[in-house]
């Protein structure tokens, strides 16, 4: 395993950076994704909780 592990570096994700419209910031993503060439860019795991952080 140790083999295939990547390092990834970006900066942090914060409240106060992320747009107001979740769907907003997901086409922001995917779209980053899409120009940064990577395959499958579409791709994501969604998760969800309630505002006490329980699923």
């Amino acid at each position: 395993m140790r083999d295939v592990r990547e390092e990834y570096r970006a900066e942090a994700l914060t409240e106060e950076a992320l747009h107001a419209d979740p769907l907003e910031q997901a086409r922001i993503w995917v779209d980053e994704a899409i120009r940064a060439g990577l395959p499958l860019a579409n791709a994501m795991t969604l998760a969800t909780v309630r505002a006490d952080g329980q699923p």
